[in-house]
């Protein structure tokens, strides 16, 4: 295995594949990176954000969730805890558009947890506490999403049931009528 320092030229491939918005080129050398030091947060931190880009948000999760390992350095845990909430926010907002408010409030309620673990391994961090403040918002956005769509569904359920009510009195009432009825009959509504 090679040590951490002779792995600086696979990570500077990486970057610079990232810096050049080459997300796979760049995973293709983080994923190098991980298994000769799969342990190392600065690796799964940097293989997150490929990950991340190339729209992996399960596989980016595992890798922050790694690089917040209790014993790396602060400001990778920081990192790590805060793209670790933006994909969260990211598979929120995917879930929001399919309108599966449950799941997307779940997403952003992880989302908000990691922007507020980010906040308290490094204070002060200004993204972190706006993407917080986005994700409470959004969970309260989707809250009353599911609320309207649940009225929604319990109305439309209710309409089907006085329909069916009616249409059953009509359907009996209609097997006693046995006659024609001329077009003359009928009563049609003012207009």
């Amino acid at each position: 295995t090679l040590s951490l320092h002779d792995a600086l030229p696979i990570f500077e491939t990486g970057n610079e594949r990232m810096s050049a918005g080459d997300a796979a080129g760049a995973l293709a050398a983080y994923d190098l990176a991980a298994r000769q030091h799969p342990e190392e947060p600065r690796v799964a931190l940097d293989r997150g954000l490929a990950l991340l880009e190339s729209g992996d948000l399960v596989g980016a999760r595992e890798a922050f969730v790694t690089a917040a390992d209790p014993d790396a350095d602060d400001q990778i845990r920081a990192a790590a805890y805060y793209d670790l909430g933006l994909a969260f926010y990211r598979e929120g907002d995917s879930t929001a558009v399919e309108e599966d408010h449950e799941a997307s409030q779940g997403f952003f309620r992880e989302a908000a947890d990691a922007f507020r673990r980010s906040l308290r391994v490094t204070h002060g961090n200004r993204d972190a506490a706006w993407n917080l403040e986005l994700a409470l918002r959004r969970i309260r956005e989707q809250e009353e999403a599911q609320e309207q769509q649940e009225e929604q569904e319990r109305q439309e359920q209710e309409d089907l049931s006085i329909f069916s009510s009616s249409l059953s009195r009509l359907t009996s009432n209609s097997m006693a009528f046995t006659g024609t009825v001329s077009i003359d009959q009928l009563k049609l509504s003012p207009k």
